[in-house]
């Protein structure tokens, strides 16, 4: 009943229409979720990271609490031990956002001196050898366009930022060719900010932007990226757009679960590589943002979480389909595991200002179990009208 419910919930924004031929451009994106054993969470909850199916968890290994004393590292806790056994147990991986900042180097301030960055740079190398096959990507820094890219006067930030990354980069990269380094990490789609970052060269470096998409309704997500994938063509090649926060506080759980699904919807269709919700557990100030509360029950975003996880993303990207003059991003689904459409069907869908009547996949596209009910192996897609109505 629970599944029945969220899915007519979900079906309020989304309708249902045959796409069996279609196939993905691109890789699907891969859907993680924010964790916080860097700050004592229970190792136990990582448990119900495994049980939504999420590909990749967002963490930390503070810099300050991992060198404790210049070029002495205390990295085998329980925090890496925790995630090392979540890359084990799930076969997924682990994105690490470290900040640049030490007690001990360049007066705490962002680091900046030669000096400081290598020993930023060696922390990095460091964590990943320790965490071998498990961390996919390194954030550096977090939300620096909020105050968290502290330099000291004189010194040039976007240069200098740009400058760690490249340090980070000689630094890793022969050792761990596969893990990304990503660059900017804005709080929301900081295309302004992270402008400055491109001028100074983070596009020949990194090889991806962070962004934070933080926001009460997906609607316009897609425009953004698009403007930020547009101006990164003025200053060179793209690099992917990896959206590492995203979520609301919103007022009542049940909110959260269709917008997570349009969320995901509108950043398929845009090409980005990954997106972490934000958070698996609900916390002290945020108790509507979580995929579980603190005593682990189970919220609605928590089964549109795993719904996309098992059944969507994995079907392939988003793709966009003509609804009157608009083009609107869709995610394939495999509807027959979930056994049959009756509770979409039934369900008022209403999308945008035009009301949609929720289908079935064609017949010729159905693949009849041995029932003969036609439940078996057969595919939709889930169709979003976007609010904004855009014209494509």
């Amino acid at each position: 009943m629970r599944r029945r419910a969220l899915i007519a919930a979900i079906s309020a924004a989304f309708a249902v229409a045959g796409s069996a031929q279609q196939q993905p451009a691109t890789p699907p994106m891969r859907f993680g979720v924010q964790t916080h054993f860097s700050q004592n969470w229970p190792a136990a909850w990582g448990d119900r990271a495994i049980d939504v199916t999420a590909g990749s968890l967002r963490d930390s290994l503070p810099w300050a609490s991992g060198e404790p004393r210049p070029g002495r590292y205390a990295i085998e806790g329980s925090v890496a031990g925790t995630l090392s056994r979540y890359c084990h147990r799930s076969g997924g991986d682990v994105l690490l956002t470290l900040d640049p900042r030490h007690p001990l180097y360049d007066g705490g301030h962002t680091v900046s001196t030669p000096a400081a960055m290598a020993a930023y740079a060696a922390y990095v190398g460091t964590v990943l050898d320790r965490l071998p096959g498990c961390v996919t990507a390194i954030e550096v820094g977090n939300e620096i366009n909020s105050g968290n890219l502290a330099y000291p006067k004189g010194v040039d930030p976007a240069a200098a930022y740009v400058a760690l990354l490249t340090v980070v980069r000689d630094r890793i990269k022969p050792r761990h060719p596969s893990v990304a380094i990503l660059g900017g990490s804005t709080n929301m789609i900081g295309t302004g900010f992270l402008e400055t970052l491109f001028k100074a060269g983070m596009l020949g470096v990194a090889d991806g932007v962070a962004v934070h998409p933080y926001r009460h309704l997906a609607d316009n997500i897609d425009w953004e990226i698009a403007h930020l994938d547009a101006t990164m063509r003025r200053y060179g090649t793209p690099i992917p757009i990896w959206a590492t926060e995203f979520s609301d506080n919103y007022p009542t759980p049940d909110l959260a679960a269709p917008e997570l699904v349009k969320f995901v919807t509108l950043m398929s269709a845009s090409g980005v590589r990954r997106a972490y919700w934000y958070a698996l557990i609900d916390q002290r100030f945020f108790r509507n943002m979580g995929l579980f509360t603190q005593s682990q029950a189970t919220k609605p975003a928590a089964e549109a979480f795993t719904l996309l996880t098992t059944h969507m993303l994995p079907a392939g990207r988003a793709q966009r389909y003509r609804h009157g003059r608009s083009r609107c991003p869709a995610l394939p689904l495999r509807c027959g595991s979930l056994g049959g459409l009756g509770s979409i069907r039934d369900a008022a869908v209403r999308c945008g200002a035009h009301p949609i009547g929720a289908q079935p996949a064609p017949a010729r596209h159905q693949r009849r179990d041995r029932s003969g009910s036609g439940r078996g192996d057969w595919r939709c897609t889930l169709r979003f009208h976007a609010r904004h109505g855009a014209r494509r």
